[in-house]
């Protein structure tokens, strides 16, 4: 969903499925920064269906998803780059999956990440959000020394971010 906001902000279809209207400028002005819109990775291809109990996953690159379909995952292009790009990164933080992993349709871009972040050596990886979670719940990433879990994907971003957490200040203090 977050995808989409780059995707509309870059002048894209986004089709039917999730967006923030509202935070469209945002996403417009962090593309237009020269020195963050050039990190800011969005998908080039994306799985498509015709609703969110499709059956059928439709490859289409972003230039062509129509106005009546839902963006539903990653296309295997992008899955690929992101994969190499855990594999090569110091650091991962992850808030959301990459697709509706929910359907067996669509889960493939998030499968594809959990098992990069799974077998990435020396990669600090910081995991947040109940989906997330659950998405990535059966890779046993959890036991991994160099991965961090987070139930509250809005709180880890928060913290992260230098934002004061009252239920963290008491075990900050410790």
């Amino acid at each position: 969903a977050l995808a989409n906001n780059f995707l509309k902000g870059r002048g894209w279809e986004v089709g039917k499925y999730v967006m923030e209207k509202k935070h469209i400028s945002n996403t417009k002005e962090l593309l237009g920064n020269k020195k963050l819109g050039m990190k800011i990775v969005i998908p080039v291809d994306v799985k498509v269906g015709a609703s969110l109990e499709s059956r059928k996953a439709i490859w289409r690159t972003i230039d062509e998803v129509k106005a009546d379909e839902y963006i539903l995952d990653i296309g295997p292009r992008t899955r690929r780059f992101y994969t190499q790009l855990v594999r090569h990164a110091g650091s991962v933080i992850w808030n959301g999956p990459l697709g509706l992993f929910e359907n067996k349709h669509f889960r493939s871009g998030t499968r594809a990440i959990v098992r990069a972040c799974a077998n990435a050596r020396g990669v600090g990886i910081i995991i947040g959000g109940g989906d997330t979670l659950s998405a990535v719940g059966r890779q046993r990433l959890s036991r991994k020394r160099n991965v961090f879990l987070s139930t509250g994907g809005g709180a880890m971003l928060a913290f992260l971010a230098g934002e004061e957490l009252p239920g963290l200040e008491p075990l900050i203090e410790l």
